[in-house]
């Protein structure tokens, strides 16, 4: 049985992580999301969408649910993955002063999947928070336990001045990824990467011939999605050589790969990636018979080239 995956939304005080819950519960339409949260005070919530609300937990209609943060995170997470249907994806706002990294800890303690952890940064006031010696420290230890870092409310400095935040905290986030938007307006797959293998194989056609397929469409006015399917099998060094060369503006990457090994015997993994962090896990028992390579790339719009891509991943290509 698969492990319910769970994201961190962690920052500062004001950086907009509330914003950005705001419209992954209003845009959710395929998931049942478990998003515990600082406090309820600030989650507005169409209240034609609550199904049943009481002190610490609020369901709603499409199968969502939201509770507190509690003292004891670890038994918190327990009971929600023993929940009859249990969740497909938890998700945790982190308080504006907590470390999401401690947060991720408690994940893997209640044997879940930790998928990402996202840092919201205010991009007009995190230089000068980072500097500030009470709460300096803070955000600092923050920035470094991110996956990808979200310069939020971006319209509110220019893209040199974001550009400047980058270079200034490039120590802090030496292997971090960095994605700029304005009012949490981040893609729901992005966020959550289950959703970006559902996304594969319910956008995937099937295959009439032996001929890789790449598409490219836009996300959202800021991001691009890449997909690629073929049933043809990947070369595993050439696969890992092409994670390698990933562009810094891909935060996103999730599927199945169906892998070629040096030896000759072929495998399919499952591939999921946020920011630079990435794994490969061998699936060894596919309800859905999944046979082929189906990935989806989630970034800037002008962050993959499709014949690049392509090239990389369909072995007549490559070993042209």
């Amino acid at each position: 049985m698969a492990l319910i995956p769970l994201t961190t939304i962690g920052g500062y005080l004001g950086a907009g992580k509330t914003t950005l819950i705001n419209r992954l519960l209003r845009d959710n339409v395929s998931r049942r999301l478990a998003i515990v949260v600082n406090d309820f005070g600030d989650i507005n919530i169409d209240a034609s969408l609550i199904t049943h609300r009481d002190a610490q937990t609020i369901n709603l209609a499409n199968g969502c649910i939201c509770c507190t943060l509690g003292h004891d995170l670890t038994s918190q997470l327990l009971e929600l993955k023993d929940q009859t249907p249990p969740p497909d994806h938890i998700l945790i706002e982190a308080s504006g002063v907590a470390f999401p990294g401690a947060i991720m800890q408690a994940g893997f303690a209640a044997g879940l999947n930790p998928d990402g952890v996202w840092v919201l940064v205010d991009a007009e006031q995190v230089l000068s928070q980072v500097q500030d010696r009470f709460v300096g420290s803070t955000v600092s230890r923050q920035l470094a336990e991110a996956d990808v870092v979200v310069l939020n409310k971006a319209d509110l400095v220019t893209d040199l001045y974001l550009e400047q935040i980058k270079v200034q905290l490039a120590k802090l986030t030496a292997n971090t990824r960095w994605c700029t938007t304005q009012y949490g307006a981040l893609p729901s797959s992005m966020l959550l990467g289950q959703a970006a293998t559902k996304d594969a194989s319910k956008t995937s056609e099937p295959q009439q011939s032996n001929n890789p397929r790449v598409t490219q469409a836009a996300h959202a006015p800021t991001f691009a999605t890449w997909s690629y399917t073929s049933p043809k099998p990947v070369s595993e060094k050439m696969f890992r050589s092409m994670l390698a060369q990933l562009p810094d503006t891909i935060y996103r990457g999730k599927g199945y790969v169906l892998l070629l090994r040096p030896c000759g015997d072929t495998c399919l993994m499952l591939y999921q990636q946020v920011g630079a962090r990435w794994h490969l896990e061998a699936q060894q028992d596919l309800k859905h018979n999944q046979s082929s390579t189906q990935l989806v790339f989630i970034g800037q719009p002008d962050a993959i080239d499709t014949a690049w891509l392509k090239t990389h991943l369909d072995p007549d290509l490559a070993d042209a």
